[in-house]
């Protein structure tokens, strides 16, 4: 399967909280369905597939899949973990050391077929053109995304197919509209039947303008180069993240964070140097409930990181 995008994950437990990391670089399968991941460091990782998928172009007529069909024709190809399964519990981690190593063919796991049917809602959009990007994830903190379209936004309704298990789901919208972009998420609730209704209500994004500031100048360098900052939705929405990398000034941006209570991260730092406080609109901050209010297009943060 060409076109296909592997990616390496570690599972870690952060302060209790399981998570799916990435890790080293994330590739799209060549003709023969090859590929190499690289920049791992020796630890056991789950491989993580995703079949490809063709964006749509807003200039041109829609293009059509590329021509992979499972056996069953009832049935699509979805994200599968090695050593071929759809079930992340029945996954198998693979020990990575310091040399290379071929982990083989792995068979693309395919599941019945549903057709998501769905709207998007909100009394505040503003504009009727734009791109609508809905992604499909799996509840809990360890969130991860299963399913992605993008749907040139000409209308409030949306329909894609997607090879789901019965169960819950989390499912986000994200709609990018030329002077502003709104943001949220819902739950989709798989069962039996083939169609499956969502309503997303969304509320305009703020833009989070931030800064880390470094108390000390030992590791200033390596610090902004290694940091990311992640802010995680709290509450029955956890695992839906906004992510964001550090400039070489200390810079980073935050785009499209709800107006809702986030759980604001720092990942990436060395060992000796910790998060000692979190700033939002010039006042002091818990960094496990930080809350943004509606109302207002962006917001200053401030993130100061001491050295022990």
């Amino acid at each position: 399967m060409r076109r296909a995008q592997v990616q390496a994950f570690v599972s870690v437990d952060t302060g209790g909280r399981r998570q799916m990391l990435r890790r080293g670089n994330a590739v799209v399968t060549n003709d023969r369905g090859e590929f190499r991941l690289f920049w791992l460091e020796p630890a056991a990782y789950y491989i993580v597939v995703t079949p490809p998928q063709l964006w749509p172009d807003l200039f041109r007529p829609p293009v059509s899949e590329l021509g992979y069909i499972p056996n069953d024709p009832d049935a699509s190809f979805v994200t599968t973990y090695f050593p071929g399964t759809s079930d992340i519990n029945k996954a198998q981690r693979v020990q990575v050391g310091s040399g290379e190593m071929d982990v083989h063919a792995i068979p693309m796991a395919a599941l019945r077929t549903k057709i998501v049917r769905g709207r998007i809602s909100g009394s505040s959009l503003e504009g009727t053109f734009g791109l609508l990007s809905v992604s499909i994830f799996m509840p809990g903190e360890d969130a991860y995304v299963l399913k992605e379209e993008r749907i040139p936004f000409l209308r409030t309704s949306f329909d894609f197919k997607a090879g789901l298990e019965p169960g819950e789901y989390r499912i986000a919208a994200r709609l990018q509209m030329p002077k502003a972009v709104y943001v949220g998420t819902s739950i989709l609730r798989v069962g039996d039947d083939d169609s499956i209704p969502v309503d997303i209500p969304v509320l305009r994004g703020i833009s989070v303008q931030g800064r880390i500031q470094i108390d000390g100048t030992g590791q200033r360098d390596e610090i902004v180069r290694s940091a990311s900052i992640l802010a995680v939705l709290k509450s029955n929405k956890a695992g839906i993240s906004v992510r964001s990398d550090v400039k070489t000034n200390g810079n980073f941006v935050l785009d499209a964070v709800l107006p809702e209570r986030y759980r604001i991260e720092v990942r990436g730092l060395p060992e000796n140097a910790y998060v000692a406080k979190v700033a939002v609109q010039n006042r002091d901050v818990d960094p496990e409930a930080v809350d943004f209010p509606e109302g207002i297009d962006t917001a200053s943060m401030a993130i100061v990181i001491k050295q022990k």
